[in-house]
């Protein structure tokens, strides 16, 4: 593949999200790591931790953080994008160890009328407790992005895999169209030609609306 193709898919990837129907910013973008620990603390046994390393078991949790997304607020769409952690290497530089896989999300916003008139989904995920054992009604919240982000987090951490500790989700805002082309470059960093990794090896596609308008 050509130098240029690969710019040129990336740019079609951000076309793509930032045009697409009804698609505007602000856009959400979340990266799910899948720990070691469940909630209380414990080590995941070891058949649960071997999945970390399988495409396919990573896609259900994707798939399942998408359905909470939509049955939970509306969320109209969904793009997801799958990483490896680094892996381990010998003495020689060589990848002797593939790293477990992670996840990049990419959404589009919470409806304001989610937030202002909660039905009992989204009023329930209020006193879920979450980080340090807090439900979202005792956090500190100056704002409405900030409460839609930690609605977003809590309604998450109801997947499979992703436990209650900080790291496991972070969220940030996309607040402009130069900011998601930035996330899009970011989310396809490996797609070049010092890796022999296709497009399609990064772009969950069966778990993203690209194919929708």
């Amino acid at each position: 593949m050509r130098k240029n193709q690969y710019k040129e898919i990336k740019e079609s990837v951000y076309k793509k999200i930032s045009y697409s129907g009804d698609n505007q910013c602000p856009f959400y973008f979340i990266t799910l790591q899948y720990g070691f620990y469940d909630d209380n603390g414990y080590l995941i046994d070891f058949n649960t931790l071997c999945k970390y390393w399988d495409k396919t078991e990573v896609g259900k949790t994707v798939r399942l953080v998408r359905n909470l997304l939509r049955e939970t607020f509306g969320i109209t769409k969904f793009y997801a994008f799958t990483e490896r952690h680094e892996g381990q290497r010998d003495q020689y530089g060589e990848v002797i160890k593939k790293g477990r896989y992670h996840n990049h999300i990419i959404t589009t916003s919470i409806d304001n009328r989610v937030v202002s008139n909660p039905d009992r989904k989204v009023k329930r995920l209020l006193a879920r407790l979450g980080w340090n054992d807090k439900s979202i009604n005792e956090l500190p919240v100056n704002t409405l992005d900030e409460y839609k982000v930690q609605l977003l987090e809590t309604c998450i951490q109801k997947a499979n895999w992703v436990n209650r500790y900080s790291h496991s989700i972070k969220t940030e805002i996309i607040p402009t169209k130069q900011d998601l082309k930035r996330v899009v470059e970011y989310c396809l960093k490996n797609f070049n030609p010092s890796t022999e990794l296709d497009f399609t090896d990064i772009i969950d596609f069966d778990n993203s609306d690209f194919y929708i308008q």
